[in-house]
């Protein structure tokens, strides 16, 4: 059963997409379940994965350091495919991936970025990510 859904859609604009949650989430222990990136069918990006600035969830990662950042990296998996098929999806599921527990507010920023972890990722790159967590056992008990 998951928890928490959300479905990133970049921005051409430069400015975050909001989450509006329709309630609070008290702190609980969670486990990202999966990642799917829904590439879009003008693709022409190189990258091999991409970065999610979600705010409540950063404070807990420890990813690309070396660029003064805490994102989430997603992998592009199908990365040598795109010729034949530019707008495949890649579903990520991290073997192990819990987060402590946190408050998760009713509204906060997300932003799809770029490998560099500084350019946004636009709607000719990517159309949507979807990403799922998931209560953790030992919160459950």
């Amino acid at each position: 059963m998951v928890l928490l859904h959300l479905a990133l859609k970049p921005q051409d604009n430069s400015q975050p997409q909001y989450i509006k949650l329709s309630s609070h989430i008290p702190t609980q222990e969670l486990k990202l379940v999966s990642v799917v990136v829904h590439m879009s069918d003008t693709n022409t990006a190189t990258d091999r994965f991409l970065q999610l600035d979600i705010p409540w969830l950063n404070t807990f990662l420890n990813n690309d350091l070396d660029q003064g950042n805490h994102y989430l990296t997603v992998p592009i998996l199908n990365y040598n495919d795109r010729e034949a098929d530019s707008h495949a999806t890649t579903i990520w599921e991290p073997s192990e991936c819990s987060l402590q527990p946190t408050d998760i507010p009713t509204v906060f920023p997300c932003r799809i970025m770029r490998a560099d972890g500084t350019t946004l990722a636009t709607t000719t790159e990517v159309s949507q990510v979807d990403v799922y967590f998931n209560y953790t056992l030992a919160s459950l008990m």
